[in-house]
């Protein structure tokens, strides 16, 4: 529905649901297929085409954008948990390798000043950003996330938190406390 010569739905939906805009996504697709072969679309024994590229792709980034779990690619896209899961994996594992280096890494202080004026909406005449914070009634500051407003849900942001990273890991310090009646350690 989005990539044919008349698509359904106009860019701002593909920005929308994509999280980017349709020529960045066909530029990643174009170079996760030249360096991966997995993403290539290739026939099985009986002779019938597997998934394209862009197919595996919209599966791992609805993934990723929305939280969804692997086995919610099966009716919309027509995708096994197993394959969805397969797409996710090499995915990261592909933009890990080509762009690791350029974007995923801490920023710099010229990063930074670039960022000035980037967080424009329609609706503010102002740069705009999030603050999200988790703090305990004593005002003590667990977690504090900054962001353009709605690039991110609340099981993104929360999968960033470094005290439930540790709790996940079963690292998180010990405690006891009790909530009705029932002892709890950590």
């Amino acid at each position: 529905m989005y990539f044919v010569d008349e698509p359904m739905f106009e860019d701002d939906v593909f920005r929308q649901r994509y999280r980017m805009s349709r020529r960045l996504f066909l530029k990643i697709v174009e170079d996760i297929t030249v360096a991966f072969p997995w993403f290539r679309s290739s026939a099985n024994a009986a002779g019938i085409r597997g998934f394209s590229a862009i197919q595996k792709c919209t599966c791992a980034l609805r993934q990723l954008a929305y939280g969804n779990l692997a086995d919610n690619c099966d009716e919309g896209l027509s995708f096994s948990t197993r394959t969805a899961r397969e797409c996710l994996d090499n995915f990261c594992i592909a933009i890990k390798y080509l762009y690791g280096e350029q974007y995923l890494r801490s920023p710099t202080s010229h990063d930074v000043a670039r960022l000035r004026g980037q967080y424009h909406r329609g609706d503010h005449e102002r740069p705009t950003i999030i603050l999200e914070a988790v703090a305990s009634y004593d005002l003590w500051f667990w977690h504090a996330y900054f962001g353009v407003a709605g690039s991110n849900n609340d099981i993104n942001v929360l999968r960033q938190l470094p005290l439930f990273i540790l709790e996940v890991n079963g690292k998180s310090p010990e405690y006891d406390f009790t909530v009705n009646g029932h002892r709890y350690d950590r």
